[in-house]
């Protein structure tokens, strides 16, 4: 699936709506003052005031992102907009674009028409990070240096998707150490359900790939109500730059436990480990965190790996054989959506979800959703529509029947294009504007 700028996708909006024939170069560089100087206005009409009540947007240099209404047109080459001055430019030169529409207008018109054409418009998902009896969650990214429930000690983590830097998740976490024994780790503080493995026999595992040999290993740390600590950790040998499966097995925990932590632990200062997500495995499990992309998305269908070549099945690659699972549901915690299974399932075997999620949302110019081709023409001609639907309330007389009419042609167009590719068009309704 091919991807597509905010910017890139402003063009495609302007070309469709016959108004990226306006984007030119200043052929004076931008100063401070109010005004936009090009010699190419000259070609688009021949008297004063044709770009009065129009929008001229700032693409780059020094004014980028800039969006002012233009006050006064002269006829020739002078644009005045209105608004404080604008930064100096120097001599380089910055291209803009001119419109009937202000580029935040578009910004947020292709924002509501990505989320009111889900799940028509969407990113389909296919997810494997889940693993039977595994009471940990999934390593869920909310930045690209930060992670949901899990924490660093007192350095830094990083997402890391570069093939070969990962294992069994799509995405590893490059844990530098800030000092000897430093860690990433979750606590029952943070996620309470951890309280449930006391008085349990638990096998903790995790794929690391260390950038020094023997310098990562694992931990279970307790803390009972009477303040008596257990520290259990690996002694598993791992070689450098190799993914090695870390382990502790079958570990007999106290009962009464105030506090659990599993610790990722790096042991040399300004070292680093990259690390896939752990599973802790010994009691019954039947609610696991969906991973972030599911958290706004949609689950269609959840299937469980039935064979396997590792020692614990889970550990394959790429699993080829799976069962539908047609008994879960997803449930909501306040703050986190889970998926429950029946205690049906053996544990240490993928669980597979496949669905989608909406498409990104898009605010810098440069940021990207992940949509080309006639589906980003199906989104554009939507977002046609609203323009032109929002701009009904404000406009009287002719200008209102025109923009009645431009939207209903543009929904049409949306409806051709969806019938075209034969998508379901059942969500989407025309607003009907009383005249």
């Amino acid at each position: 699936m091919g991807t597509t700028t905010l910017l890139v996708a402003d063009e495609r909006l302007l070309t469709l709506l016959g108004e990226w024939k306006y984007r030119h170069a200043v052929t004076t560089a931008l100063t401070t003052n109010k005004s936009v100087v090009s010699t190419n206005l000259q070609r688009h009409r021949s008297t004063a005031d044709y770009f009065n009540r129009w929008w001229v947007y700032i693409e780059d240099q020094a004014n980028a992102n800039e969006d002012r209404y233009v006050s006064d047109d002269d006829g020739t080459n002078t644009l005045t907009v209105l608004g404080d001055n604008f930064s100096s430019d120097s001599s380089n030169l910055a291209n803009f674009r001119l419109s009937r529409h202000q580029y935040q207008s578009r910004e947020d018109a292709i924002n509501d028409a990505l989320r009111e054409l889900y799940p028509s418009l969407r990113v389909p998902l296919d997810d494997m990070q889940l693993i039977t009896g595994n009471i940990l969650p999934p390593f869920n990214f909310s930045s690209s240096t930060a992670l949901r429930i899990y924490t660093e000690n007192s350095g830094g983590i990083t997402k890391t998707t570069t093939a070969g830097l990962t294992r069994n998740a799509q995405a590893s976490a490059r844990v530098v150490a800030d000092g000897a024994d430093d860690y990433l780790y979750i606590s029952s503080d943070d996620y309470p359900r951890l309280l449930d493995i006391m008085n349990q026999t638990m096998t903790l595992q995790c794929w690391a790939q260390p950038e020094v040999t023997n310098n990562a290993s694992i931990i279970i740390h307790t803390v009972q109500s009477d303040g008596t600590t257990q520290t259990l950790t690996s002694t598993t040998a791992c070689p450098a730059n190799r993914w090695t499966l870390l382990e502790l097995k079958n570990q007999v925990l106290n009962d009464d436990l105030e506090t659990v932590e599993i610790r990722l632990n790096v042991a040399t200062h300004t070292k680093f480990v990259y690390f896939d997500a752990p599973r802790l495995i010994g009691t019954t499990v039947r609610e696991y965190l969906l991973p972030e992309d599911f958290q706004d998305g949609n689950v269609d269908t959840v299937d469980i790996q039935t064979l396997g070549y590792s020692d614990e099945i889970c550990d394959d690659i790429l699993p080829r054989d799976w069962a539908p699972l047609h008994t879960r549901r997803i449930i909501n915690d306040g703050t986190y959506n889970y998926l429950w299974i029946p205690d049906l399932t053996s544990n240490e075997r993928k669980i597979r979800l496949i669905g989608s999620k909406p498409l990104e949302s898009l605010s810098a110019a440069t940021d990207t959703i992940s949509l080309d081709g006639h589906k980003l023409n199906l989104l554009l001609a939507y977002t046609a529509y609203l323009l032109y639907e929002r701009g009904i309330g404000g406009a009287s007389g002719e200008d209102r029947g025109q923009f009645i009419n431009l939207s209903a042609y543009w929904f049409s167009k949306y409806k051709a294009l969806l019938s075209k590719m034969g998508m379901p068009a059942e969500r989407q309704t025309m607003r009907v504007i009383n005249i």
